[in-house]
Formats: C-alpha cells, sequence, structure tokens
C-alpha cells in the first residue's frame, strides 16, 4: 500500500477501529492480495516498492535485497508476512517467539503526539505452533526468529528461522549461548541489546560477542501502566551505542527501531550499521518509508542513472500534443468555426454568428478549454519523459502510457464529437495528473 492511500485514506479510518483491528485489517487484507494470481505486481504496480539491485547483499551468508528490515513489533500475529517483501523490505523480523501463545492486555497505537508507539509491556505473540505453520510456506526474503525462550524453543525452530535474535538479558552465562548456538545447528545469531544498556554492558556484549555472528542495538523503551513507550526517533543513542559497540567488537552490527525518516536510516548507515529495521517509524510515517529509503540511499551512494533508449519520442509525443494545444488555442481566438464543424451543422460560420452570437462563444470557450488540457497535458508528458522515462523510472512511465491511451481514447471519439473528445481529454488529463502524483 502506497503513501498516497495509506495517509489520506486508510490511516484516518483504521485508527478509529478497536483494539488492533486496523492493524490486522491491513495485514491481511495486503496479504490477501499478495497470495493471489498477479497480486505481487498489483502491488509493485500502485507503490513501486522493489528495491534496486543495487541494494542488493550478503550478510550472514543470507542474500537480502535491501538493507531496510521490518521489526517484529510491527506484525506479532504474523498476518502481513506474504505481503511485506513486497513493500520494499530487505528481511523480517518474527517474535518475540514464546512457547504459547500471549494475548495483549492493551492495544498497540500511535501517541496522540504521533512521536512515540504503544505497545503492551509485554509483546503479544501467537506461540510455538503458530509460528511454525504460518512460516512453512516458501518465502523472498531472509527470516530472523527472535527467541524469548531460547533454551525451551530453539530447538523446535532450527529449520525454521534464516538467522535467529537472543536479547542479551534471556540468557544466565556464555555456556547458555554456546549451547543455543549449538542446537541451532550454527545458524546466524545475533545478540540483541538497548542502545541505552550498552554502555554499562559493554563487557558482556563482548565476551559474547566470540559466540555470535552479529549484535542487534535496539530502540529504548519507558514502562508505564503495562506499557513500553518507544519513542519514534532515537538516532542519536543509537549512533552512540553503535559506535561504542564498532571500537570495541569486529561484528557486523544492525539496529532495530529508532527511524522516522529516511535521513535517520541514512545516519545510521553512515555510521556502521549494516541493516536497519523499522518500528513505530514505519506506522506513522506509513508504508512508503523503506522504499523512500533505499531511493535515498541509491542517491547517497552516488547511484548513476542510465538513460533509457528511445526516451525521446516520448518527450517528442508530449511536445506534439503542446503544439496541437497551441494550434488549438490560435484557433479560438480566431476562425473558431472549423470545415468540419460547418459541415456537421450545415451551416456557415456566419450564419451561426447571426442565428445564435452566444452558440458562437460557447464553442469558442469549449476550444479553449481543449487548447488548455492540451497544453498542460503536453507539459506534463514532456516532464515525465525529460525526468522520469529517460533515466528509466518506471512509475513515470506507468503514467505516461496510461495518460497517452485514455487520450488517444478521446483523439479518436473527437471526429465523432468534439464535445465527448473534449470530456476523454479532460480524462486523461486528470488520469496523467493522478499518476503524476504517485511518486511516494
Amino acid at each position: 500500500m502506497p503513501d498516497w492511500s495509506y495517509h489520506p485514506l486508510f490511516k484516518p479510518w483504521l485508527s478509529t477501529l478497536p483494539g488492533n483491528a486496523g492493524r490486522e485489517f491491513i495485514h491481511r487484507g495486503m496479504s490477501t492480495i499478495a497470495k493471489f494470481p498477479g497480486g505481487r505486481t498489483f502491488i509493485e504496480f500502485l507503490g513501486h516498492m522493489s528495491p534496486s539491485e543495487k541494494l542488493h547483499g550478503n550478510l550472514f551468508g543470507l542474500q537480502f535485497s535491501s538493507p531496510v528490515g521490518l521489526s517484529g513489533k510491527i506484525d506479532p500475529q504474523l498476518s502481513g508476512i506474504e505481503a511485506f517483501p513486497n513493500l520494499g523490505f530487505g528481511a523480517i523480523e518474527v517474535g518475540p517467539i514464546t512457547k504459547f501463545p500471549r494475548e495483549p492486555k492493551t492495544a498497540g497505537s500511535l501517541s496522540i503526539t504521533n512521536d512515540a508507539l504503544i505497545l503492551p509491556e509485554h509483546a503479544e505473540t501467537i506461540g510455538l505452533n503458530a509460528t511454525k505453520n504460518k512460516l512453512t510456506k516458501s518465502r523472498t526474503v531472509p527470516v530472523l526468529i527472535r527467541l524469548e525462550e531460547p533454551q525451551i524453543i530453539a530447538e523446535h525452530l532450527k529449520d525454521t528461522g534464516d538467522a535467529f535474535i537472543i536479547e542479551i538479558d534471556s540468557i544466565e552465562s556464555i555456556d547458555d549461548l554456546t549451547h543455543i548456538k549449538t542446537v541451532l545447528e550454527n545458524k546466524p545469531v545475533l545478540l540483541a541489546i538497548r542502545h541505552s544498556a550498552v554502555a554499562d554492558n559493554l563487557l558482556k556484549v563482548k565476551s559474547a560477542s566470540q559466540f555470535v555472528d552479529g549484535i542487534m542495538i535496539e530502540e529504548d523503551r519507558k514502562l508505564t501502566a503495562g506499557t513500553q513507550v518507544l519513542p519514534l526517533q532515537q538516532t542519536d543513542g543509537l549512533i552512540h551505542a553503535l559506535n561504542m559497540i564498532k571500537n570495541e567488537i569486529d561484528l557486523p552490527v544492525v539496529t532495530s527501531g529508532g527511524v522516522a525518516e529516511p535521513a535517520d536510516a541514512l545516519d545510521l548507515f553512515e555510521a556502521g550499521a549494516e541493516l536497519v529495521f523499522l518500528s513505530g517509524g514505519y506506522v506513522a510515517s506509513g508504508p512508503g518509508l523503506p522504499k523512500r529509503i533505499n531511493e535515498a540511499l541509491l542517491d547517497k551512494l552516488g547511484d548513476e542513472r542510465n538513460e533509457l533508449p528511445g526516451w525521446i519520442w516520448y518527450w517528442l509525443f508530449g511536445l506534439f500534443i503542446l503544439i496541437g494545444g497551441a494550434l488549438v488555442l490560435f484557433f479560438s481566438f480566431t476562425k473558431v468555426i472549423l470545415f468540419y464543424d460547418e459541415a456537421f451543422m450545415q451551416m456557415t460560420r456566419l450564419e451561426l454568428m447571426a442565428y445564435n452570437p452566444n452558440l458562437y462563444k460557447f464553442m469558442s470557450h469549449d476550444r479553449m478549454t481543449l487548447a488548455g488540457t492540451m497544453i498542460s497535458g503536453g507539459f506534463i508528458y514532456m516532464q515525465l519523459a525529460l525526468h522520469g522515462i529517460r533515466y528509466g523510472i518506471h512509475w513515470a512511465r506507468k503514467a505516461f502510457n496510461i495518460g497517452a491511451i485514455t487520450g488517444f481514447l478521446g483523439i479518436i471519439l473527437f471526429f465523432s464529437d468534439s464535445v465527448i473528445s473534449t470530456g476523454c481529454t479532460v480524462c486523461s488529463g486528470s488520469f496523467c495528473f493522478l499518476f503524476t502524483s504517485w511518486a511516494t
């Protein structure tokens, strides 16, 4: 679901639904669409969210299509697991997973000021068996499973996840960690710690780092009245903790949460984060956030844009539409009535003016309307071609093609009825304007 529909349409309405109904409605809806034949293509058509191949990478022996992941806090029911890979995410975190399901005592929500995510103090979980059932299907991105009870459930999930996350508070000794690593058959294990706890636990993290494959630095939280409050923007704290760990430990470091805008993610990547997992920022900013981060990262990396062969024909199409509109505008100021108008009405221009001058003025206005639509539409086509299609931006090409097709339908109808022609051309211009607004 792209931002253009999420913010004005779905977010205000879903926030009024009781409990977690809004979250489940949107997640289940997206997953249902993704399961249908052509569903993933339809989601891509609406949002244009597929990461560039230039962002693909390898970490922990796993292939990631994007360095942006989704935190398990966002989808505890795993109801959106089918759809999230289509939104620009390169990895999905699942969990925390416990042996038995745990119902939330409060519903998740954004704070009134939209600057924090509020979740139950004890995270909602669907339990071991339901998790295994949800993750049996093939997937297109790596899944990292967070084990809340690693000593109990690691054995049961070793074949389900691609990598595993263990919180530092859930292990009592290094022996526990080595045992879990053995049970998981040496699959990648990340040690998770909140950024506010890094300074006090740096020695423990350093000792444990010999037996794990990476460190996950997480957003901080404030516990209050049975809930945990997670401020959306925590970049400074994450970067400070990341620098401390990087100075002491030679392991890949990923972060989770604390990102509200693409600039926050870029700061974390620049500080040395290998992956960035989104939590509350995804809810507040919208499903387009991973896409915007991916695009910003490409710009930061100095992505070279290659020109698409044949783009000039798109630009010339727009130019000819604009020139045609200018000619129509000229006739609307001068002759107004053309030969085919006289043939259709079986009246000359002078006879029409004598019959009803207002009808003549109406036709002049009609011509001006058509001219304005053609000139503005031609200009938009030229800009789409010059700044979008030229560099292979697919949303621009789709907008152009759909607008042009509907426009040509209007031109065909023009020869049978000029009034219908004007209406169809206006519609085509509206379509084009609508699609050009789908940049994010």
